[in-house]
């Protein structure tokens, strides 16, 4: 039990710092990051955003699975995306959750953080294989970056 508490205040801890949890009220703003694995996609706080290669276009399937949902959280916002300096603002969009929640998308794919990248600018989650699919970065041209 004692594991248990101290797991999950890990996990507390580590979502108010990467500033993955997003508070009622925020409009999302998608900026550019330069990367080793290129110029990607990054929230307003500076973490690298993703797509999940099981999703398909306007529609997340990382939702129905809590470990998904916990280690890739949706980027949220309560309004339109703001797109940043480089981003195309056409191609931001969002689709409505089963929480009722607005989750980001680019190109019609929806958008998600990683629980691994520790900090901003980090990259951990490019090209992982994992909840039973590929992660990928993603550029302002909406193409995918599965490679460091």
């Amino acid at each position: 039990m004692k594991r248990i508490v101290i797991l999950l205040a890990v996990f507390a801890a580590a979502l108010a710092t990467a500033g993955l949890a997003v508070a009622g009220g925020h409009l999302a703003k998608i900026n550019l990051h330069k990367s080793r694995a290129g110029k990607l996609l990054v929230n307003s706080r500076g973490f690298t955003l993703y797509e999940f290669a099981k999703d398909a276009k306007n529609t997340d399937n990382c939702w129905a699975h809590v470990n998904c949902r916990v280690a890739w959280p949706p980027l949220y916002t309560s309004g339109k995306p703001v797109a940043g300096k480089g981003v195309k603002g056409s191609m931001l969009g969002t689709i409505t959750l089963p929480n009722g929640r607005q989750q980001v998308t680019y190109g019609g794919w929806p958008l998600y953080t990683y629980l691994g990248d520790g900090r901003p600018g980090a990259i951990s989650g490019v090209g992982i294989f994992q909840a039973g699919g590929r992660w990928y970065g993603v550029t302002a041209a909406g193409h995918r970056v599965s490679k460091k």
